[in-house]
């Protein structure tokens, strides 16, 4: 849970009104921010969440992974790696498996 969010949820000292600028002050976050989490906008963390290629797990094997060829003097090309994280998703049920390889730049 991000701050704004804990913000928002946890009571505040006696002697502080219960408002939103004295939520904002009394926990250091922007007033439009706490406004924002009330009507249901995720914070960016959150968001970020949702669209990454991999699942957490999914990104720690390939990362294991890598770092194990480079243990074992076989590193891998970096054009590679879109192919082995696709790969990484084969075991997902066909309706959350990507269509193609993740894109890099």
């Amino acid at each position: 849970m991000d701050i704004a969010s804990r913000a928002l949820v946890e009571p505040l000292p006696d002697g502080i009104p219960d408002t939103f600028p004295a939520r904002a002050a009394h926990f250091n976050v922007p007033l439009a921010t706490l406004y924002a989490r009330t009507s249901g906008r995720p914070s960016r963390e959150a968001k970020a969440v949702d669209q990454q290629y991999l699942y957490p797990y999914e990104e720690k094997a390939v990362s294991d992974f890598l770092t194990q060829c480079g243990i074992l003097g076989r590193p891998v090309r970096v054009k590679y790696i879109p192919a082995i994280a696709f790969s990484v998703t084969r075991h997902r049920p066909e309706a959350d498996r990507p269509l193609k390889p993740p894109h890099y730049s």
